[in-house]
């Protein structure tokens, strides 16, 4: 597998982990969706440490409370690459947050903070209460739609959880209650991945921690990921 397949890869990695894990979103309250039920996963609180494997390195970092409905993640990695026939590392250091379907990215590396509303959740927080779906059935639902399908039961660090693999490819990711406890893309020796090295769901969480602030400019992006107006 090339570099380039690699970083399209990674970037696929990022946009449907960040939007759906992992990944994100804004502590700002607002007159959102009603209570239903409603909740991303499994476990009320947790925080959870990743390192990365193969041809990427760094770490990774999240925070979860309210069963999901607060979390959030800081992504410090560097992901290796070819550019001009020479070899190099593509470094991202990025803090996400969400409260519900709010989303706020903090791109330290672009330097630019992004504000988004993730619409598949919000469409999920505003469902009749009899119709809400548990954190395993949205997880599946979804990762259905992306060709991914269950290859076997396994343990992480102690937690029963289920290896799901995309079509033939060598693209896997491992869950748990909704929540992503690992990952790799690509072949041995070529690709990437990411390992649990710690949770801890006893311990709670710093409230600062689902907040994200900073100096950059702000970008607004639409319901359909067009980016609304100008940088403030």
């Amino acid at each position: 597998m090339d570099h380039a397949k690699l970083r399209k890869l990674a970037l696929a990695r990022t946009l449907c982990l960040t939007l759906l894990a992992l990944a994100i979103g804004s502590c700002h309250r607002s007159n959102g969706p009603q209570e239903n039920g409603f909740h991303p996963y499994a476990i009320r609180h947790a925080t959870l440490h990743f390192e990365y494997e193969g041809t990427a390195r760094g770490r990774e970092e999240m925070y979860i409370d309210s069963f999901g409905i607060l979390e959030a993640k800081w992504v410090h990695s560097e992901v290796q690459e070819k550019k001009d026939d020479k070899e190099g590392f593509r470094t991202t250091s990025v803090y996400t947050t969400k409260h519900r379907a709010q989303v706020t990215i903090v791109d330290s590396e672009k330097k630019m903070e992004i504000h988004i509303k993730d619409t598949r959740f919000d469409s999920l927080y505003r469902l009749d209460k009899d119709d809400v779906p548990s954190p395993e059935q949205v997880f599946s639902e979804y990762f259905t739609k992306l060709k991914y399908h269950v290859v076997c039961d396994t343990i992480v660090l102690g937690i029963h959880a289920k290896k799901w693999q995309q079509e033939e490819q060598p693209m896997f990711v491992v869950e748990s209650g909704g929540i992503i406890l690992g990952n790799q893309f690509g072949p041995a020796g070529l690709g990437f991945g990411l390992r649990l090295v710690s949770i801890d769901t006893v311990s709670p969480i710093d409230p600062s921690r689902f907040v994200a602030k900073s100096d950059y400019p702000i970008q607004n992006i639409t319901s359909n990921g067009s980016p609304q107006g100008h940088p403030q």
